[in-house]
C-alpha cells in the first residue's frame, strides 16, 4: 500500500506528532516525579535528551544554578547536576597561600624566560583544547569536541572567557569561565608549568573584584578552590545570590589587573 501526503497533510500530521510528544513528555514527567519524589531529578532526568548547544547550556544550566556535563564514559551522554552543596569563593575577601603570594611577588620582579604573563581571551581556543586534554594516566575527559564548539559559540557571544598563562610566550595554563553579569562561574582549568594555573586564578580573583562582580562559582562544594576560600554554600541559599547576581549590570572585560602589594 502506498501513502500520499499533501503538504497539509504533513503539516497536520506534525502538528499531532509534537503535540502527541509533548503530551507523553509531561505523562513521562509526571510518571518518574511520582517515583522518586522529586521534580527537580525529574526535570534533569528530562534534559539528558537535550543538544549540548550553548543556549541549552545558559538558559536551562547556569541560568538556573545547573550544570550540564558530558559523561566521561560516553561524551553523547550529557548529565545535568544541581548539587545541593556549591563552592563559593568570596569576592571581596578571598584568600590565597602566602607561598602563592611570595611567588607573584616574585614573578612581578622576574625578567626573562622563568617570567609568568597573563592574558584574557587572547587564545580561548587553545585554552579550552588543552582544559579538554586527559589527565594523568587516563585518556578520558569530560570536555567533548560537542562542548568545546558549544563553549567557543559562548566566547563568540561575550559569556565565556579564559584567563591565560604564558611563560616565554608559550600558553602554560589557563582556566575557563562564564560570565553573565555580576556572576562568574568556573569550568575548568589546566597547567602545564607547576602553579601556572594558581596564578592565573588568583589575577581572575582581582579581575572579579575590580569589576564589580557578585557571585563566584567555583562549582561542587569541597575542592580545589577551597584554598582561595571557597565556601560550602547550600543549594537554595546559592540560588538565591545567583538570581540577584544575574540581574546586576556587570562586564567581563579583556583588561589584567595589576597587581600591588605594597
Amino acid at each position: 500500500m502506498n501513502l500520499h501526503f499533501n503538504h497539509h497533510d504533513f503539516n497536520h500530521l506534525f502538528e499531532f506528532w509534537r503535540n502527541t510528544k509533548g503530551l507523553m513528555l509531561s505523562a513521562l514527567f509526571a510518571a518518574h516525579a511520582k517515583i522518586t519524589g522529586d521534580a527537580l531529578k525529574s526535570i534533569l532526568w528530562g534534559y539528558r535528551k537535550l543538544e549540548l548547544t550553548p543556549e541549552n547550556i545558559m538558559l536551562k544550566g547556569y541560568f538556573q544554578g545547573v550544570v550540564p556535563l558530558p559523561n566521561m564514559s560516553d561524551n553523547r551522554k550529557i548529565e545535568w547536576h544541581d548539587p545541593e552543596v556549591r563552592g563559593l569563593v568570596p569576592i571581596d575577601d578571598f584568600k590565597a597561600r602566602k607561598s602563592l603570594i611570595r611567588l607573584l611577588k616574585k614573578n612581578l620582579a622576574t625578567e626573562g624566560e622563568e617570567r609568568f604573563e597573563v592574558k584574557i581571551n587572547h587564545n580561548f581556543k587553545r585554552t579550552i583544547e588543552y582544559c579538554a586534554m586527559p589527565r594523568k594516566k587516563t585518556s578520558r575527559t569530560w570536555i567533548s569536541k560537542e562542548y568545546i564548539n558549544a563553549a567557543i559559540e559562548l566566547h563568540k557571544l561575550g559569556v565565556a572567557h579564559s584567563i591565560e598563562t604564558y611563560q616565554n610566550g608559550v600558553l602554560v595554563g589557563g582556566i575557563i569561565g562564564y560570565a553573565v553579569n555580576g556572576y562568574f562561574a568556573d569550568v575548568t582549568l589546566f597547567n602545564i608549568v607547576d602553579n601556572a594555573s594558581h596564578v592565573g586564578y588568583y589575577y581572575l580573583l582581582h579581575k572579579l573584584r575590580e569589576e564589580g562582580f557578585m557571585v563566584h562559582d567555583s562549582g561542587f562544594g569541597g575542592n580545589w578552590f577551597e584554598q582561595f576560600g571557597a565556601v560550602d554554600t547550600p543549594r537554595e541559599e546559592f540560588k538565591k545570590e545567583l538570581a540577584k547576581a544575574i540581574l546586576k549590570p556587570t562586564k567581563f572585560s579583556n583588561d589584567v589587573p595589576d597587581l600591588n602589594f605594597n
